[in-house]
């Protein structure tokens, strides 16, 4: 059953496209950004801290790859996942690499979302990785 309001994080490690979802999300009812980070090790942070006593998270959409930094958006996932398996985890990638795709999959993330997609293909997304839904916009599954 799906909760009235969604709980979603953002995380890129380039500011404006963490700034354009949050844009096209803000005006979007029943779903609420509750924290952004540009980086793996920030967001870890923030769930260290928050998650669980005060805070509840029912999605994360983060980007797959952030060669920048030392972490990457699949190794952030892989961490989340162990120590936070209810929180659900979309992928945003703008290449099909398909050895990251099989690395998602076997972490056990809900959805691989190419950057191309718009805002109702991301909102279905989001709310299908709600419902414990897998969805691979990026290969049509």
């Amino acid at each position: 059953m799906r909760k009235e309001k969604l709980n979603l994080i953002l995380m890129d490690d380039h500011q404006f496209v963490i700034d354009g979802l949050s844009k096209m999300l803000q005006t979007e009812e029943g779903i609420e950004i509750i924290y952004t980070a540009t980086c793996g090790e920030d967001l870890l942070n923030f769930l260290d801290t928050n998650y669980g006593s005060n805070l509840w998270v029912d999605v994360i959409m983060m980007d797959i790859s952030m060669p920048l930094l030392k972490m990457s958006g699949l190794d952030t996932a892989e961490i989340i996942k162990k120590r936070f398996p209810a929180i659900k985890i979309l992928m945003l990638t703008v290449n099909d690499d398909f050895d990251s795709y099989q690395r998602a999959k076997r972490i056990g993330v809900n959805g691989y979302i190419p950057k191309i997609k718009g805002k109702k293909d991301i909102i279905g997304a989001i709310k299908s990785a709600q419902d414990g839904q897998f969805i691979d916009l990026l290969h049509n599954r």
